[in-house]
């Protein structure tokens, strides 16, 4: 099973007692804990990287549009605790920090853009560790037809997104020509990430054989307005 909030508290009695209470805490331990974020941390960890470097920005973003001063993020205590529970996500996985501890903390890429986070512990499988889950991959084919599956990033932690734009916020417009076919795209989605909406707007011009003329499609924050680029003529 994965570690639970409870848990956390119980093997971290430094991280303090008033997190007991603290929703901010509890939404971070939730958000770290999502499958997706989950993997991104062991894929970092498996590559040498310190496991906190796929999820400062999930974690930044979340704690700025989410601000409590209880968990505020330029207290360094409050980042110690974001790195307590990535240790306690990831031993259930069969990870712990590597040993000696000179060698555990390693400063995060200067790409990663994080305003808050400036190192973080990086993490090795430990092979008689009492694992508990692990991350099962499957591969599978796609469809050769028509693929509407794409690949979007969050306007706010940045994080890929896998959206299929067959939604039913779609909406295929017939350009009275035989030649193409536009597909308008306006919809709300939430990051797999950060939990955060945003929106996604933009067309493809298709062809009756099903090949993509061209597309563009946009992320935009869930309260600035957008505007919609016309495809052109």
């Amino acid at each position: 099973m994965k570690a639970t909030y409870s848990e956390f508290l119980k093997e971290n009695p430094k991280c303090g007692r008033d997190l007991e209470a603290n929703n901010t805490a509890k939404a971070v331990f939730t958000l770290l804990s999502k499958d997706r974020n989950i993997i991104a941390m062991v894929d970092a960890s498996d590559a040498g990287k310190p496991a906190l470097s796929p999820v400062a920005l999930v974690v930044e973003s979340y704690c700025e549009r989410h601000f409590s001063p209880e968990f505020d993020l330029a207290n360094e205590q409050r980042r110690t605790v974001v790195g307590c529970m990535i240790k306690t996500i990831l031993s259930r996985f069969g990870y712990d920090t590597i040993q000696p501890a000179s060698r555990t903390q390693k400063e995060l890429s200067r790409k990663i853009g994080a305003k808050y986070f400036v190192s973080g512990s990086c993490y090795l499988t430990v092979y008689d560790a009492p694992a508990t889950m692990m991350v099962v991959r499957n591969v599978s084919i796609e469809p050769a037809r028509f693929n509407l599956k794409r690949e979007v990033h969050c306007p706010y932690c940045k994080s890929a997104n896998t959206i299929d734009l067959s939604s039913e916020h779609s909406t295929f417009l017939n350009t009275d020509s035989d030649k193409e076919h536009r597909l308008d795209i306006s919809f709300e989605y939430i990051c797999m990430a950060c939990d955060d909406k945003f929106t996604v707007a933009g067309y493809l011009i298709v062809l009756p054989q099903f090949d993509i003329e061209r597309e563009e499609i946009e992320t935009f924050p869930i309260e600035a307005p957008f505007i919609r680029k016309e495809a052109e003529n």
